[in-house]
C-alpha cells in the first residue's frame, strides 16, 4: 500500500470513479437548489446542466483524504492506545510495539464544495462521508508518545457519500491486503 493511498484510491481500487446517479434529484438537494437559484440570478444564460456536470465531476475529489490520516486518528482515540502513547512520552527513546487484535474503526468527514461565480462565492455544498473499517494483522510503532508507523495487516471497508438525504454513492471493498509500513513521521523524523 502506498503510503499516501487516499480513500478514493481504497473504496475504488479498481480505478471506477464514483459518479453521481440521478443528477436531476442530487440538483433538487436544497443547499443545490439554493446555489441553483443563486447562479440563475446572478448569471443569466449560465445552463445549469453545465454547472451540475462540474459538480458531479468534481465530487469524487472530496474522497481524496490520506488513509493513513483517518487511521492514526482513529487510533489516537482508542483508550488502550492513549496508554500506549502517554508512555511512549516519558520515555522519548523507547520503541514500543502496540500489536491490534481484530478491530473496528469508523469515521465521518463533512467536506465541501464551494460554487464560484468569478470570485464571487455563492455558496457551498457540504457533504458527508461516512466510512467504517474492519482491520486484522496491525503493529503500531509507538516511539515519543506518537505513533510512527504502522506495520500493516488485512483492511475490509465500506463508504457512503451523501448530501443532507440524497445518497450519492455507497460502495463496499474487498479484504484488501495492506502489504508493508505507512510511516507517519513525527517530530524526530
Amino acid at each position: 500500500m502506498a503510503a499516501e493511498l487516499t480513500l478514493r484510491q481504497f473504496l475504488f481500487a479498481d480505478g471506477q470513479e464514483p459518479a453521481v446517479g440521478n443528477g436531476e434529484a442530487f440538483s433538487s438537494a436544497a443547499p443545490v437548489a439554493a446555489i441553483r437559484e443563486k447562479l440563475a440570478a446572478a448569471a443569466d444564460g449560465l445552463p445549469w446542466p453545465a454547472v451540475a456536470g462540474e459538480i458531479g465531476r468534481n465530487i469524487a475529489s472530496l474522497l481524496d483524504i490520506p488513509l493513513k490520516d483517518i487511521l492514526r486518528g482513529g487510533w489516537e482515540k482508542a483508550a488502550e492506545i492513549r496508554k500506549a502513547l502517554d508512555k511512549g512520552t516519558g520515555s522519548p527513546g523507547e520503541t514500543l510495539l502496540v500489536p491490534l487484535a481484530r478491530h473496528k474503526m469508523s469515521s465521518t468527514h463533512r467536506p465541501a464544495l464551494d460554487i464560484l461565480l468569478g470570485e464571487k462565492k455563492l455558496g457551498s455544498i457540504v457533504f458527508s462521508v461516512t466510512l467504517a473499517l474492519q482491520l486484522e494483522g496491525m503493529v503500531l510503532v509507538v516511539r515519543g508518545g506518537e505513533i510512527r508507523e504502522v506495520r500493516t495487516g488485512v483492511c475490509q471497508g465500506s463508504g457512503r457519500l451523501s448530501c443532507e438525504d440524497f445518497l450519492l454513492l455507497e460502495r463496499k471493498t474487498e479484504r484488501i491486503p495492506l502489504p508493508g509500513v505507512i510511516a507517519f513521521g513525527g517530530k524526530e523524523t
